[in-house]
């Protein structure tokens, strides 16, 4: 990769974003409960009349991506026959830089939510159904949504070799000249603003889980002030390895994905409960296939229990607002693959490392409780997760040290999805990039920095998780109808393509 010192900025792009975070990020620090109220109100009209647009984009992600890698655009081979990175390397990079470290804290606790919540009370066992909904909010629909993206950014960059980085420009091939003109800016500006909301959600979910870790292995009071030195610190550790470039994200995120694998694996031969994982993680992929299409579906008309708009569709716009950042990362390290083979490469590794962290620590959290006896689920609400997470790691032997290595395992997931992000959104404030350029250091070095903005005015505000939440169903819905012909943008312009080759052919 290189770095072109004649790239010219955009700083429109640049500073728009760094007013509006900074005002909303102000706004959570100096007038936290009326920040919750106006979330508050935005999310209850969405949720009234917006529901079944995310349920119909969840299946149409998974119908688009199956019918775009089983076509011929699924052959499209992308910038040469060689590819980058090892198949390796690159899964594990698209697992962590797509993830972030909530998939470590909610493997162990979510679960426990489901569990005597009446929709899934009605649905039957909570043995059965508390982990497969697990698997069912992380499973294929949320990669379908990265790869569909991914792919056809990475036909934009290496097929086509546009030199702008941006979401508007995948939006051309049906926008046309408009994505030069104010349409255009207005796209860009609102996936940017839509990577910041989506960092923050994980930020804040995630952060306080990593201080309580910081607090159980070091004796340091937990609180807001230590969430806040531990994401001025990760921000250093982010914007050093941002600085540096790709061969820093490569590094970092194998090195995350060996001690995750080591720490499952510790959980799942020393914790005595191998037997039973099986058993639960086997029954609940069973169920989820079962019920697949009814889950993805369900809307509760009546609003009886709101599940579906708390839950799943939450997830689903919370994946969306990842949707600008993580597929950019994946095209820029997708060199050399086919369309076909970042689709079914991308479900192998973000399903199956999604999955195996649920069914390992979250069974063996579930059989604290089921067998045990351990009253988790009350911990939970009398508490919180943090406290409930703790408890669950001090059954297992040395629980001292999984700790302090799962707070490494989770700044890892960090700083490595923060690498990813900062890198993309510097790639927007450029106006031309070659396929095998980085944006130049010191917009990356600025992007690290104001990454850390919202999460931290986040913390300051009451009633956290349902702001998140909040945050993430409020800037989806703009992004997604901008996403949706992103896509079909895309496979317009690859059957153009392959007629064009077609075409080439025969003369």
């Amino acid at each position: 990769m290189n770095e072109n010192s004649s790239r010219s900025l955009d700083k429109s792009l640049m500073i728009v974003p760094f007013v509006v975070i900074s005002i909303i990020g102000a706004t959570f620090f100096i007038v936290p409960e009326a920040a919750t109220n106006t979330l508050y109100l935005i999310r209850e009209f969405m949720n009234t009349w917006f529901s079944s647009w995310f349920a119909v984009l969840g299946v149409a992600g998974i119908v688009i991506s199956i019918y775009v890698a089983a076509s011929p655009i699924g052959k499209i081979r992308l910038g040469g026959d060689k590819r980058e990175y090892s198949r390796f390397h690159w899964g594990a990079m698209v697992f962590t830089g797509t993830m972030g470290a909530d998939v470590v804290f909610y493997s162990i606790h979510e679960w426990a939510y489901y569990v005597g919540d009446p929709y899934v009370e009605s649905l039957g066992s909570a043995q059965d159904w508390a982990a497969t909904f697990p698997l069912f909010h992380w499973g294929p629909t949320v990669w379908a949504f990265y790869l569909i993206m991914g792919a056809a950014l990475s036909f934009m960059i290496y097929v086509r070799g546009r030199r702008s980085r941006r979401i508007s420009e995948a939006c051309r091939p049906i926008l046309g000249k408009r994505v030069d003109g104010f349409w255009g800016r207005v796209i860009d500006i609102l996936s940017i603003i839509t990577v910041i909301a989506g960092i923050a959600s994980t930020f804040a979910m995630s952060t306080p889980m990593i201080a309580n870790l910081v607090s159980d292995v070091f004796g340091i009071p937990a609180g807001t002030s230590l969430c806040i030195a531990l994401l001025l610190i990760m921000c250093a550790i982010y914007s050093l390895s941002a600085w540096i470039g790709l061969d820093a994200i490569s590094r970092s995120s194998s090195i995350c994905v060996y001690l995750f694998m080591g720490l499952l694996a510790y959980v799942f031969l020393v914790g005595g409960r191998a037997m039973y994982s099986i058993e639960t993680g086997i029954t609940a992929i069973g169920n989820l296939a079962q019920n697949f299409i009814r889950l993805s579906t369900q809307l509760d008309p009546l609003r009886t229990t709101c599940f579906p708009q708390n839950w799943t569709l939450f997830y689903w716009a919370y994946w969306l607002t990842w949707c600008v950042g993580g597929p950019f990362f994946i095209a820029q390290i997708s060199r050399g693959k086919t369309i076909r083979e970042i689709i079914i490469e991308g479900y192998s590794w973000g399903v199956a490392g999604t999955w195996v962290s649920f069914v390992i620590l979250g069974s063996y959290a579930q059989s604290l409780q089921m067998i045990d006896g351990m009253d988790l689920t009350g911990m939970l609400y009398s508490a919180s997760g943090e406290s409930m997470v703790l408890a669950v790691l001090h059954t297992l032997p040395l629980g001292k040290i999984v700790c302090a290595v799962l707070a490494v395992v989770m700044v890892l997931f960090f700083t490595t999805s923060l690498d990813s992000v900062s890198l993309v959104a510097a790639a927007f404030c450029h106006r031309n990039l070659d396929p095998d350029d980085l944006p130049r250091k010191p917009v990356r070095l600025f992007w690290s920095i104001l990454l850390i903005v919202m999460p931290i005015g986040l913390l300051f505000a009451e009633g956290s998780l349902s702001n998140i939440q909040s945050v993430s169903v409020i800037a989806a819905l703009p992004i997604s109808f901008v996403l949706l012909i992103a896509t079909a943008s895309f496979i317009k312009d690859a059957k153009g393509y392959l007629k064009e080759r077609s075409e080439a052919k025969k003369e």
